[in-house]
């Protein structure tokens, strides 16, 4: 902009007009030379949030979870129309940029990241949720649960792990109501979480835990849109898995 004291790049001056594309550890000072500048990511912009105090939490990817992974009160991830929502007590919102929620007694100001074309063409190439078939392998005694994904060819082992089982018991019953009832399939498969707990004798931390690590696991593995595995119903308290093609059989 051809002002008085310029920018610095790691002390050298810019000549009006120049591009400088930035690197990792580099110092930046624009004008005033007493606040210096340190370029610390050059990654695409990510989503974080940052908490009254200065602590910051980043996602892996397009899923948030706060204060922690280990205790995910609250989740932030896009919804299947491309909405970013927050998800806590089993409510979901869509939010804006620089949304603030509380967690525990702290305040914590979520950041959205952009997109441009070039991310929305990689996303189009991905597998995705609303594409996989699940297969369950369950043992007689339901101790185990192994769990395989397919999108097109793409396999995914998901092995045995603990959650399998909440995603299991949402399997089932929206199994059961596509058997049994005539209506859309929009309709098929909601439970209410407090039910869901019971017929799991699990808290509702625990739930929030399991539904985490589940969609963590998947986009961990490569799926877009992993946060899909299990959909919530606005202001009704009520989940289901978001597969339609599912298979279950004994091991």
């Amino acid at each position: 902009m051809n002002s008085r004291n310029g920018t610095l790049v790691d002390g050298t001056r810019l000549t009006a007009g120049e591009v400088v594309q930035l690197k990792s550890g580099q110092e930046l000072v624009f004008g005033t030379p007493d606040q210096r500048w340190q370029v610390t990511e050059v990654g695409d912009p990510g989503l974080f949030a940052e908490a009254s105090g200065g602590d910051e939490c980043r996602a892996e990817g397009d899923l948030l979870a706060l204060p922690d992974d280990e205790n995910p009160i609250v989740t932030v991830y896009q919804d299947n129309a491309g909405f970013w929502v927050v998800e806590q007590e089993g409510l979901i919102e869509r939010i804006g940029d620089r949304h603030e929620v509380e967690v525990e007694g702290r305040r914590w100001m979520i950041n959205l990241p952009g997109t441009d074309d070039g991310t929305q063409e990689l996303v189009a190439s991905m597998a995705t949720v609303d594409g996989l078939q699940l297969e369950f392998a369950v043992s007689s005694d339901e101790e185990h649960v192994e769990l395989r994904a397919r999108h097109g060819e793409r396999e995914y082992d998901l092995k045995a792990r603990a959650h399998h089982y909440l995603l299991l018991t949402l399997a089932r019953q929206r199994i059961k109501d596509a058997e049994d009832s005539d209506e859309p399939a929009s309709s098929h498969g909601w439970v209410y979480q407090d039910d869901l707990s019971k017929m799991l004798r699990l808290d509702d931390n625990a739930i929030y835990l399991a539904v985490y690590r589940a969609r963590k696991q998947l986009k961990t593995a490569g799926v877009t849109g992993a946060a899909g595995i299990v959909e919530r119903r606005a202001a009704t308290r009520q989940l289901r898995i978001g597969v339609s093609a599912l298979q279950v059989r004994r091991i």
